[in-house]
């Protein structure tokens, strides 16, 4: 099974890639890239996996015509999480905004909602939650930025087991801010309902 299973999805990626260059389809290269970046963020490459990221942005910098490719947000929200991981908050941060404020250009929810839950957990990393950034002239702490996150996931619902499954990582990752900053039975009320969303589609959370 691949879906869900990074692991085993990453020869077949590297495998596509190369198909893809071959043939010259520049999309589905980069597509490829970005989803082969996203499985070795999961499987903990972060290394790796931002050498993949940043190929995919210096191709989208020299191929103006795919400058608004809908995977560009992600591309960002990626590279984001691998920083995180490696503990590098400040870059996190950076690399956050600018992933909610592609996402914004695009006019996307889901990809909006993604972006500004990656945003939220790198502000939860920041003096307990209290750090700001400014996004679209408006300033917003983690809670806030989570908040943000639903609503916008929210309005992306088209029933498809994608978007319930971002909407329960939202909340997971909402929850243990929660419960991080003390408020434990409301971040438990959440990580549970996210929990309940996940064993009813048959989805992982990670």
């Amino acid at each position: 099974r691949i879906r869900g299973n990074p692991k085993a999805a990453v020869s077949l990626l590297e495998e596509a890639i190369e198909i893809g260059q071959t043939i010259g389809d520049a999309f589905g290269s980069l597509t490829y890239r970005l989803n082969l970046a996203k499985a070795l963020v999961r499987l903990g490459e972060t290394a790796e996996a931002q050498d993949h990221l940043r190929t995919i942005l210096t191709s989208v910098v020299d191929q103006a015509r795919i400058n608004e490719w809908v995977g560009l947000p992600e591309t960002y929200r990626f590279l984001a999480e691998a920083s995180l991981a490696e503990g590098k908050t400040a870059v996190a941060l950076e690399l956050a905004q600018m992933a909610a404020e592609q996402a914004a250009k695009l006019g996307l929810p889901k990809q909006m909602g993604t972006t500004w839950r990656v945003l939220a957990q790198v502000l939860a990393q920041h003096e307990d939650g209290e750090k700001t950034a400014v996004v679209g002239g408006t300033s917003f702490d983690a809670a806030a930025a989570f908040l943000e996150s639903r609503r916008l996931l929210q309005l992306a619902a088209d029933n498809s087991v994608g978007v319930y499954r971002q909407q329960a990582q939202t909340l997971a990752a909402w929850g243990a801010f929660e419960q991080q900053r003390g408020s434990e039975e409301r971040g438990q009320q959440m990580v549970q309902k996210a929990e309940a969303i996940a064993t009813k589609l048959d989805i992982m959370l990670n």
